[in-house]
């Protein structure tokens, strides 16, 4: 099993291959990524190198980390796992507001509003006010992730 190293403040103009031919001085380099933005297809200014044993990434590290690569100064350390995307993102607010006539309507409000919440995916939490400027309204705020 390979170790992952980060490779930050990387050049837009590196790419996956500059990354493999500096990193492959220092061992076997089983996969290297440049990250770029999904949208514009451009570097995000960071990548991954996995080589092909902790004591070729330790020796990566040592050797790449301040190092000059394209007029930059590479930060080089080991890759830490993070947090699943969907985790680090707040949660999606929605509001719904409705004005029933009476308490029976205003329980199916609440009723008929959590189930069109929850029928969108993801139903973290749901919560109803009335606002007291506003008599009968009624305004529900949904979060999901």
């Amino acid at each position: 099993m390979g170790k992952k190293i980060f490779v930050g403040n990387l050049s837009f103009d590196t790419t996956s291959k500059d990354l493999e031919a500096m990193f492959s001085q220092a061992g076997t380099c089983e996969s290297v990524a440049v990250i770029t933005d999904r949208a514009t297809g451009q570097s995000r200014g960071f990548g991954f190198v996995e080589m092909s044993s902790a004591s070729e990434a330790q020796k990566a590290i040592a050797e790449f980390n301040g190092k000059d690569l394209q007029g930059r100064t590479l930060n080089v350390s080991e890759a830490r796992e993070t947090a699943a995307a969907t985790d680090r993102r707040p949660p999606q607010r929605t509001t719904i507001s409705c004005a029933p006539q009476s308490t029976q309507k205003a329980e199916r409000c609440r009723r008929d509003a959590a189930c069109l919440a929850s029928l969108h995916g993801g139903l973290e939490s749901c919560a109803f006010t009335t606002p007291p400027h506003c008599g009968q309204w009624l305004t529900g705020e949904f979060a999901r992730r």
